[in-house]
């Protein structure tokens, strides 16, 4: 990613029903989730060790 450039970034691409993208949606959603997960995790983990 540290070789990759603004344009890269910015640069649009069409999904297969026709909806533009780019890498920035892309990569904003990865880490949405990523920590989405984090937290489901960490509920898991205090859940497990309450006791």
């Amino acid at each position: 990613m540290s070789k990759q450039d603004d344009e890269w970034l910015m640069s649009e691409r069409k999904w297969l029903n026709g909806v533009a993208h780019n890498q920035y949606y892309l990569w904003f959603h990865v880490l949405e989730d990523e920590m989405s997960h984090r937290g489901q995790i960490r509920m898991i983990k205090n859940k497990l060790f309450e006791n």
